[in-house]
């Protein structure tokens, strides 16, 4: 009983997944049919032929190309594959060569299907004649046809298409707008049936200003006279260029090519209805934008691709037609852009650094420049001056104390024991003769005490221009005066590390004192065997250290600023503030002493460097100048 239960239940679960094998297998085939459907529809191709009438001309037909490309391809579910050809109907017009043409045209693509053909100009006139052989029932989209010749055609059901409403007239607005002045106006075209086509649109249209403007028209010329004629035209006359795709001798031109010829020959301003020629050298012109044409070409073209039948859309005029301007040429005819009619775009901006703004700018800024390094020399002038005052009145100052301190007070010493042997020498001979001798003594201690005092001032300055010579004879001489008898010898030596530079000459003397005394203590009282000076030329301070391997200092001496009644740091110290220079010493008992003086190098050095920044890597040189003794 339970054996039969169990194998029911069995069948039933096997049954059971099955059934959801097969759900499962029939949602997924149905997913991938609907996913290729999907793709088939975003992936489907459509074939554009493009034909133009005449040779490739880049210069007119790029920015048709790229908004007709770019607006067919803004329909995701569309991938749209371009042809073009080029019929050069200028200089094969014939009949028997355009039945050639079909032929080969229907021979070259009858593989291929072409679901839109969109015709530029007279190609039309071809595919009216040879459409249906070579292409039959294919929608046709036409543009840049005048509504003056479209009505020549016959259209067929499958033809729709943009007429263009070329003015000449906006034009000529812009010249009177921007050249009130002007009273003869230059039309230049060629001698193609095309030209001629235009030509007759322009008088036609020109007729409303014959009062006021004089018309010449300049179509029965070779390229060669045109240029001749366009370099002698006289005042108060413009040249309104059409286009020009052959000239009289039969010659063949692309329209821009002779366009940038007429313009660099031209000794009169050239305007035009073609925005493609904008930039080439015409001022401007009320003219017809091709890209706005091929945008709307392609819009319609898909809706062609989308479903719709030609001969429900009905056959639409077309206005691309605005004001454009080349600001480079009113620039270079001096035409003020504020006469330009409103709504005009201005093309071709010069950059910003060609302005007349830019230039005042600049040279503000210089002047700016100029005036702050001016200002910033004038402030380093003022103090360095006040330091050669400061300097001089400090020296005065010091020539005081010094001939206070040993021949006026010496003198008054003297002085006062002379009178005192004046007074015992009548009662007591004895003790004025020994007071005598004490005065002699004491005379004399002054006359040593002056005479180091006069030295200490003629020699306070340095013997050259170059520190490291300076030292060297500082150092010689101290050591021959404070260590005559001594039976040890004092090695001593300068090191340069850096260029040498011309030190400022009002810091000579305070540099020079500071040195003399902290080498004097070095070898008076350190008891050094080594005694080193070292200067670093740096690019933004002079720095002077000065070691030896003496007895060194006692700490508390350092905290206090010095000994009691001893004044060598302090002037020191006083003499580095005074010249706006750091002054350090390190020193320990037994260890040594070192002194450094560190002055910034804008007031150190005479010429500062001006390529500080520029100059981080350069070469250190290294001088040792050693001596024994």
């Amino acid at each position: 009983m339970n054996s039969s239960s169990d194998e029911r239940f069995s069948d039933v679960r096997s049954r059971s997944r099955c059934n959801a094998m097969w759900w499962r297998i029939a949602f997924l085939i149905l997913a991938a049919l609907c996913v290729s459907g999907e793709a088939r529809a975003i992936v489907e191709m459509k074939s554009v032929l493009v034909i133009y009438p005449y040779e490739p001309e880049p210069t007119l037909l790029n920015t048709f190309e790229q908004a007709l490309s770019s607006t067919l391809a803004s329909n995701p579910k569309i991938t749209v594959r371009f042809y073009a050809e080029y019929l050069d109907l200028m200089r094969f017009p014939d009949e028997p060569h355009l039945r050639q043409l079909a032929e080969y045209l229907q021979i070259k693509y009858a593989d291929r299907k072409i679901n839109l053909i969109i015709p530029m100009g007279i190609a039309l006139e071809f595919l009216v004649k040879h459409g249906e052989q070579v292409f039959p029932g294919t929608p046709i989209v036409f543009t840049s046809l005048a509504n003056q010749r479209l009505k020549n055609y016959t259209l067929r059901p499958n033809m729709t298409g943009l007429a263009m409403n070329i003015d000449y007239r906006g034009t000529l607005n812009m010249i009177l707008a921007l050249q009130p002045d002007t009273r003869r106006v230059v039309l230049v075209s060629g001698t193609s049936a095309n030209d001629r086509f235009w030509i007759s649109e322009a008088q036609r249209e020109f007729q409303d200003y014959q009062g006021r403007l004089t018309f010449s028209f300049t179509t029965e010329l070779s390229m060669s006279d045109l240029l001749d004629q366009m370099r002698n035209l006289p005042a108060h006359t413009v040249v309104f260029y059409d286009q020009m795709l052959r000239d009289a001798t039969g010659r063949y031109l692309l329209s821009s090519e002779s366009l940038v010829l007429i313009c660099k020959s031209s000794s009169v301003p050239v305007y035009s209805i073609w925005k493609s020629y904008v930039g080439l050298g015409i001022v401007g012109g009320y003219v017809w934008d091709y890209g706005a044409e091929g945008a709307a070409a392609g819009r319609l073209g898909l809706r062609i691709l989308a479903g719709e039948r030609p001969q429900d859309i009905p056959v639409r005029t077309l206005d691309t037609n605005h004001f454009v301007a080349d600001q480079m040429q009113l620039r270079r005819w001096r035409i003020s852009d504020r006469k330009l009619p409103p709504g005009s775009i201005v093309q071709n901006k010069e950059p910003f650094r060609q302005t007349i703004w830019f230039w005042t700018l600049s040279l503000g800024c210089a002047a700016l420049l100029g005036w702050v390094s001016y200002q910033w020399r004038l402030r380093q002038m003022t103090v360095r001056l006040d330091l050669q005052f400061e300097a001089r009145l400090r020296e005065r100052e010091r020539i005081a104390r010094e001939l206070h301190d040993t021949l006026l007070q010496g003198f008054q010493g003297l002085m006062l024991r002379f009178q005192t042997v004046c007074d015992l020498l009548p009662t007591r001979p004895v003790d004025a003769k020994e007071a005598l001798e004490v005065a002699l003594d004491r005379a004399d201690q002054a006359l040593i005490e002056g005479r180091d005092a006069i030295k200490d001032m003629r020699t306070s300055t340095l013997v050259s221009h170059d520190l490291a010579q300076s030292m060297t004879a500082l150092m010689a001489d101290l050591n021959e005066e404070l260590a005559v008898g001594s039976q040890d010898s004092v090695n001593f030596r300068v090191l340069v590390e850096g260029n040498p530079r011309t030190v400022y000459p009002t810091l000579w003397d305070e540099i020079y004192r500071i040195a003399r005394e902290s080498l004097r203590n070095s070898f008076r009282h350190a008891e050094a065997r080594h005694i080193e000076t070292e200067i670093t030329y740096g690019e933004l301070s002079l720095r002077l250290r000065f070691r030896d391997d003496g007895k060194g200092i006692d700490l508390s001496v350092l905290e206090h600023g010095g000994r009691t009644g001893h004044w060598g740091l302090l002037g020191m110290r006083e003499r580095a503030k005074h010249i706006g220079a750091q002054f350090n010493v390190w020193s320990k008992l037994g260890g040594g002493t070192e002194v450094e003086l560190s002055i910034p190098g804008t007031i150190a050095y005479e010429v500062f460097p001006a390529s500080t920044g520029f100059r981080l890597f350069s070469k250190r040189t290294k001088r040792n100048h050693e001596h024994r003794s």
